[in-house]
């Protein structure tokens, strides 16, 4: 089946125009709240993660790439590109870790050495 070079309809493209496309931030939700980490620099290696300790982590659920079962591979062109940085950042965004709380608690109290 081609589709270079030929219009493609869009699926969700009159709701979007229309405006009565629901996003995530539209929806209800009483389950837990996520947030990715990303690296904040273009290479490093990571030599630590520490947490405030004047904040209690107690309650959230913190994943990083040890806890993928299976290969930490997200295939896009080619097997070259984890779920979550092993040992070093390649670029800024790079998911680091993922933090999921009850309450929508994120913000400012993770700090991610690297060099």
């Amino acid at each position: 089946m081609k589709t270079v070079g030929r219009p493609v309809v869009r699926v969700d493209a009159s709701e979007k125009a229309d405006g009565s496309a629901k996003y995530t931030d539209d929806v209800e939700f009483s389950g837990l709240y996520g947030e990715v980490i990303r690296s904040s620099i273009a290479y490093g290696k990571i030599v630590s993660i520490t947490f405030d300790e004047k904040f209690d982590f107690s309650e959230f659920t913190i994943v990083d790439s040890s806890d993928i079962e299976g290969q930490n591979i997200n295939t896009i062109l080619m097997d070259d590109q984890p779920f979550l940085a092993d040992d070093v950042v390649m670029f800024v965004g790079e998911p680091i870790l993922l933090l999921a709380h009850k309450s929508n608690l994120f913000d400012g109290f993770i700090c991610l050495s690297a060099m």
